[in-house]
């Protein structure tokens, strides 16, 4: 068709598979090929351009991996749809290599009406905050990243502004989709004003750009890369999953949330405890939080401490944070100390672990040196 939603230039062909996706190809959840996935509203779907000129294809093509478009062009598209996706998608067998998620404006509350549902700002901005930490559980240690296309400049939690998955928007730098064709519509006509309101292609290929950067510099440093230069036999444990592994141990009977890569560790823990990102009463950071600020950090691991959580691993590599005090602490002259402030902060009160690992079986556990090691035990 050449005729879709608020476009009726008919100068864009617009096919869909069987599922209801722009895509040449129908999506079957036996599919085996490496995917990228892309999730997001109109503007993921590429409203308005030749599905060629999307973020999504030209990513895709990048990386040269299939794409699952699952973009959706329509009022019923929210956040919440979009946590309902990933939710699903993990519970697959799909080869997703790249997740991309296009969040929409914040007060679009889905419904079956097609319509706006009105909320206070603030329960809009809560509602986000509180899909976006689902969403980042439900992908801790996959490639995956984000970008909020929501101009209302709502002010939103440090933690947000300053997620590590966050790719930034400059909304003055966005080109919009010519409007062509419409002269016998009034200026103010719904589909003039939808339609112009969807970037256009320089956007989507600046945007393409940015995240095919960000996936270029963060897969470098993946856990897997620094795990295996330390150890020749990638099934041993270096001596920081050992001290993990021993403190799991003595709560054989919690569910844990994970926080770090997926790797082969990942893989030990996942055959030895019982891992979930959504129903949890354990919590294991290692090192998940790479170029943060210490007032992130802290916000972050507090979105992961509902009351129901009994033990936490947290192991991090100091190395990482950007040194900027927007805690406001007088920081100790040694750097080990000052990692030690920045854990108080946090709202439940951590004990340090000894970081002394032996170096030769890789005190680099998997970044560039050994992790602070920290723990909180209810009991």
């Amino acid at each position: 068709m050449t005729c879709y939603g608020s476009d009726f230039r008919n100068i864009i062909d617009y096919t869909f598979n069987n599922q209801g996706y722009r895509s040449l190809e129908d999506f079957e959840i036996t599919d085996t090929d490496p995917l990228l996935v892309c999730l997001g509203s109109s503007i993921a779907t590429g409203h308005g351009l030749e599905l060629s000129q999307s973020f999504s294809s030209i990513i895709a093509q990048k990386f040269n991996k299939k794409l699952w478009n699952l973009g959706q062009g329509c009022f019923r598209s929210s956040n919440q749809t979009m946590l309902e996706q990933v939710e699903f998608l993990v519970t697959t067998d799909l080869n997703i290599d790249y997740w991309v998620i296009q969040f929409t404006h914040i007060n679009r509350q889905g419904n079956r009406s097609n319509s706006y549902v009105e909320l206070d700002n603030d329960v809009c901005i809560k509602n986000f905050c509180d899909i976006l930490g689902k969403i980042t559980r439900l992908l801790a240690g996959k490639k995956w990243c984000w970008l909020l296309t929501d101009w209302s400049g709502s002010a939103f939690p440090n933690w947000v502004t300053g997620h590590p998955n966050k790719i930034a928007i400059d909304p003055d730098s966005v080109d919009f989709v010519p409007v062509t064709g419409y002269e016998h519509l009034a200026p103010g006509d719904h589909a003039i004003r939808m339609l112009k309101v969807h970037p256009g292609t320089e956007w989507n290929l600046v945007i393409a750009n940015q995240i095919i950067d960000y996936f270029g510099t963060n897969s470098t440093r993946s856990g897997t890369y620094w795990r295996n230069k330390q150890v020749g036999d990638t099934s041993a444990l270096l001596a920081q999953e050992v001290a993990c592994v021993n403190f799991l141990k003595k709560y054989q009977n919690l569910t844990w949330c994970w926080q770090g890569f997926s790797d082969n560790f990942f893989n030990y823990c996942n055959a030895e405890f019982t891992i979930s990102n959504t129903n949890y009463n354990g919590v294991i950071i290692i090192n998940s939080l790479i170029g943060v600020t210490p007032r992130h950090f802290v916000e972050y691991v507090d979105s992961l401490l509902h009351d129901d959580v009994e033990a936490v691993y947290l192991a991090i590599n100091r190395y990482e944070f950007i040194p900027t005090n927007d805690l406001n602490i007088d920081y100790h002259d040694d750097l080990g100390q000052s990692i030690k402030q920045i854990v108080q902060h946090i709202s439940k009160p951590f004990q340090a672990l000894s970081r002394d690992c032996p170096d030769v079986d890789g005190n680099h556990f998997v970044g560039m040196h050994g992790l602070d090691i920290f723990v909180y035990e209810r009991n």
